[in-house]
């Protein structure tokens, strides 16, 4: 999740291939390459932008790396911007899915499937801290999306189920782990108070209500 984003007229793609990333421009319904940097790392899945500057997530390499880019898509890297997430303590890789800034842009999550993982980075102008690890709610947490709150609800795939969090003051579950009874619960999509969970094994899609302080229930598994 989050392989493609867009801003405006400019779309960012990761080219897990060859290590790097893509900024294309809309015109006219059609797509003009625009630009072409290294993502810092090896294998980035996933990228996220806001207000022209980007982080890149290198599954490859367990580290996120930040761009900067203006309105006709030239990108450029931020020197030092480079963070590595929390290590596995089991050795090997985290198994990072998806990198996102929250809607405020002060701070980025990742999901970490092998490590039941949940980082978050503070962000100050264009550069983060270090990772803050939490523990996921269910295990192999895998896509997520924000609400306009700033809710974080994010699927598991091991139980196929969701949870949401609160970010700030500081990170704590709303709603737990909560089943969709389906299967492997991947990739999640915020409009407005329903989130859409889609599910790899069973060819279906799940959707929520968010609650006023972020709460989850469970609408329709289709």
């Amino acid at each position: 999740q989050g392989a493609i984003t867009r801003d405006g007229n400019l779309l960012f793609v990761v080219n897990a291939g060859d290590d790097s990333i893509s900024a294309l421009r809309i015109e006219h319904g059609t797509l003009r390459l625009q630009s072409r940097i290294r993502s810092g790392g090896h294998t980035p899945v996933s990228v996220t932008v806001r207000g022209g500057v980007g982080y890149v997530l290198n599954h490859g390499s367990d580290t996120i790396h930040g761009f900067a880019y203006d309105r006709a898509g030239h990108l450029r890297p931020l020197h030092r911007s480079g963070r590595s997430l929390t290590p596995n303590p089991a050795g090997g890789l985290t198994d990072a899915a998806q990198i996102q800034f929250s809607p405020d842009g002060r701070a980025l999550a990742v999901t970490e499937k092998a490590t039941n993982t949940i980082d978050t980075f503070v962000v100050r102008g264009a550069r983060t801290g270090p990772a803050k690890p939490h523990a996921s709610a269910g295990d192999v947490p895998y896509g997520f999306d924000f609400d306009r709150h700033g809710t974080l609800v994010v699927s598991e795939a091991a139980a196929s189920s969701v949870s949401s969090y609160r970010l700030a003051p500081r990170f704590h579950p709303v709603t737990s782990a909560l089943g969709d009874t389906q299967g492997a619960a991947c990739w999640v999509v915020v409009t407005g108070h329903f989130a859409w969970v889609i599910n790899g094994a069973s060819s279906s899609v799940s959707s929520y209500r968010i609650g006023k302080h972020g709460s989850l229930s469970l609408v329709r598994a289709v």
